[in-house]
């Protein structure tokens, strides 16, 4: 699988007489795990960044991560583990801690204590309905935000199984936000990826000029949910049942103090490596297929037309 999880494809000064027969034609020519669900007329001045009002990751998490640490697991009893109905209210309530606009400073790495970019809000957090794959369960811990930043989710992944697996409380969300360095584990990045982007303020905008049909991705929820489970969460499983990359981490979470540590002097990361640094992150290829007919390569969208939103928008990072 390819490594973004999400693309826009240009296509300039070319016709599209039939976008239904270059849609088939184009899946036809794709490998099975990158689908092409539409193609939708943009404007001019679209870029899929800077018209983007929120993202939406999803964590694909086995549920024996949410056991108790008491809960001896080893390879042969992680999978026959059942999650019961009040552990997922339990981190329910964990992850509403969340929402809201934050200070997410003990969340990332590469930025000072000072930065207001640390700020980031969440506008949703929750756990789906658990389900079977074979005989393996799991959960879909989904997150909905304005932007993120480097480790962010994996780190707010990580908490919240610390304090159900016993090693700290609910009263370290009293002092995760603050500007003081807290120790704070990160999830495997295997499990995280990229759902989907939201443009609900480009399709306010534009949707009923009588030209542009809005990006609306609940039009496909069928198709993309069809996708997901027989492309990218059973090649997840397949890689955890094989690396075990959940279960060796959950023997490291006793060795972090869920307190505050010394702060050392922050490795300022340069936005290249930012960029590049989810290297396993499971990528999602299927997307919507977008034409645009802007090639000078600037961004030319009108910022004053945006929503207002609670905080300015950064490079999207994970």
């Amino acid at each position: 699988m390819h490594r973004f999880n999400s693309f826009f494809l240009s296509i300039n000064k070319i016709k599209l007489y039939d976008d239904a027969d270059l849609l088939n034609k184009l899946n036809t020519a794709l490998p099975q795990d990158i689908r092409i669900l539409d193609i939708i007329r943009v404007t001019r001045s679209f870029s899929s960044y800077n018209s983007c009002t929120h993202r939406v990751y999803d964590y694909l998490l086995p549920t024996f991560a949410l056991s108790s640490d008491n809960l001896s697991l080893n390879d042969s009893t992680c999978w026959t583990y059942r999650v019961t109905a009040e552990k997922i209210t339990k981190l329910n309530n964990l992850l509403e801690r969340y929402k809201g606009t934050h200070n997410f400073y003990n969340f990332t790495s590469g930025r000072l204590p000072t930065d207001k970019s640390c700020y980031r809000h969440i506008k949703s957090v929750e756990c789906i309905p658990t389900f079977l794959l074979g005989e393996h369960e799991y959960t879909v811990i989904r997150i909905i935000g304005q932007s993120f930043m480097l480790h962010q989710v994996r780190k707010m992944i990580g908490l919240v199984l610390g304090i159900l697996r016993g090693y700290a409380t609910e009263d370290v969300f009293d002092i995760v936000f603050c500007k003081e360095r807290v120790d704070i584990p990160k999830a495997p990045g295997l499990g995280l990826m990229l759902n989907q982007v939201d443009f609900s303020c480009y399709n306010k905008k534009y949707q009923n000029d009588g030209i542009h049909q809005p990006l609306d991705w609940s039009k496909y929820e069928d198709q993309r949910n069809e996708f997901m489970m027989q492309y990218v969460y059973q090649h997840i499983d397949q890689i955890e049942t094989e690396d075990k990359s959940m279960l060796q981490w959950l023997a490291t979470l006793n060795c972090h103090t869920y307190s505050f540590r010394d702060s050392s002097s922050p490795t300022i990361v340069d936005d290249k490596v930012s960029e590049t640094d989810d290297l396993q992150i499971v990528a999602i290829e299927e997307t919507t297929l977008h034409t645009q007919s802007n090639t000078n390569g600037k961004r030319d969208y009108d910022d004053s037309d945006k929503c207002d939103l609670p905080v300015k928008k950064e490079r999207m990072e994970l």
